[in-house]
Formats: structure tokens, sequence, C-alpha cells
């Protein structure tokens, strides 16, 4: 909601009912940018302000690596001033920009420690930004580290929000099947050294899940996500027969009410 609107002084101020937020024009915020940075170049706080905004002025208008460049120093000169997310926000934004970048850019976004859901989002970018650019094997690398987050979540807060296709804007997808089909298409079009490195990857998952047979209701939820991530790969098979297991078990010990073993019986 834009609130009230009124300009001055090359700002634009909203006011609503529970807020009070501020806007800068472009063109005299170009003029203060350049004035400070000219009569005060040795002034780090003031360095730190212009370049903050010059970078945010910069990626607007599509000039990614110097945007990125101004913030970076931004950020680097007063580390205490900007949110803690500002720069990986920036980051998320170069990756969905400019996706020839994507190769160096996840990595230093994962480094800058940002909110589990920008750092989720920044790294589907990287895959789709890599795949878009012909890097299969570099796009398998994001993706597996996305699958150790998802994998490395509580059950009860695994990943089940929508999130956006990424090729269809329209398009929503589940998080797993989001990986399920960046892993069959980095399958179908990667080497194979890069089939191979999946298969890896899968079967040392599946082997770490071995770690979770004392609490079958646990075990099988997350054999269930598993399936869903490599529902194309030879290993989906084994995880499945471990998941009857795993349901066979709750069952047989007994836990929890009717309606719950009978939903058990019918999965």
């Amino acid at each position: 909601m834009p609130g009230n609107l009124i300009a001055y002084r090359g700002e634009v101020l909203s006011q609503g009912v529970d807020f009070l937020d501020v806007f800068h024009q472009a063109v005299p915020l170009e003029s203060r940018i350049e004035t400070a940075m000219k009569d005060a170049p040795d002034d780090e706080a003031r360095d730190a302000w212009s370049r903050a905004w010059r970078g945010q002025l910069c990626l607007d208008r599509g000039d990614i690596a110097a945007g990125l460049d101004d913030l970076r120093t931004a950020t680097a000169l007063a580390p205490n001033r900007f949110p803690p997310d500002m720069f990986p926000e920036a980051l998320v934004h170069a990756l969905e920009m400019a996706p020839e970048m994507a190769e160096e850019l996840w990595p230093e976004l994962l480094r800058r420690d940002p909110s589990p859901d920008l750092a989720d989002r920044g790294l589907r970018l990287a895959v789709d930004g890599l795949l878009a650019v012909g890097k299969v094997s570099e796009a398998w690398t994001a993706c597996s580290h996305l699958i150790n987050r998802a994998a490395a979540a509580p059950v009860e807060a695994a990943h089940h929000d929508l999130v956006p296709d990424g090729r269809d804007q329209h398009l929503l997808l589940r998080e797993a099947q989001w990986i399920e089909s960046r892993v069959k298409s980095i399958a179908d079009r990667g080497t194979a050294t890069d089939r191979a490195n999946i298969q890896e990857f899968a079967e040392k998952e599946l082997d770490r899940l071995n770690g979770f047979r004392s609490s079958p209701t646990e075990w099988a939820e997350r054999l269930h996500s598993f399936m869903a991530w490599f529902s194309g790969q030879p290993v989906a098979r084994v995880a499945r027969q471990r998941r009857i297991e795993a349901l066979d078990a709750e069952s047989v010990s007994g836990g929890g009410d009717d309606e719950a073993l009978r939903s058990l019986a019918v999965r």
C-alpha cells in the first residue's frame, strides 16, 4: 500500500496507518552521491552510504557487476550500518538477472550466511541459471547443496512450501518436485560422470538415512522425501523397499491411535 504520498527535497515520503517510509528519487539521489564522494573521499561512513546507494541504482539499471562491487565495498566499510540481508538480497537479485554469473555468485551467497529462505531461493536460481548456460556439472554442485539443506531440515519443518518453478512464471511446485525435476534434467543433459556423481551422492544419502531406523515414522518420512528427489534414479527403488519396511515396523509397534494405523495401512 503506498499510503499518503508527498515529495520533499528529492525524496517521496509515504505514510500509512502503521508505517512511515521514504523513497529516494533517482536523479537527486545521484547528485547527492556524486557530491558526497567528491567532497569527502576519506570519510568512510559517507563513502559506505554513497556506495550502497550507487550499487542499488546500478542493480536496478542492470549493471550487475558494478552494483555488486559497490555493495561489497559498502558492507566492508560499515558492516553494522546496513541490514544483514541487504547484500545477500542483492546477490539473489543478481542470480535472477545474470545467470551467466551464477557459478561465482551462489558460493558467495552461502558465505554471507543469509536467511534460510534466501539461501534456498538463491540456490534454485543458481541451478536454473547454470542449466540455462549449459554448465550441467556446475548445476549439479549447486543442486547437491540445496538437497543437503533440505535433508538437514527437521521432519516437522520439511520443505513442503510451494516455490516458483523458475521455467514458468505461472507455476508453483512443492520443493521436492522442484528438486526432482532438476535432478532429472541434470541426469538427462549431463555426461556419464555427472550421472555417476548423482548416483554416488544418492547412495550416500540413503545410507545416512539408516541412522533414523530407531524412529520408523521419521525414517519413513525422510525416505519419502528421498524418493521424490531421486525418483528417476535406480536407487529410488531401494528407498521404496526400505520405506515399506519402515511403515511395516511402525504398524507392528502399535504406536498411535487406530486412525493413524489405518492411514499407514493405506499408504
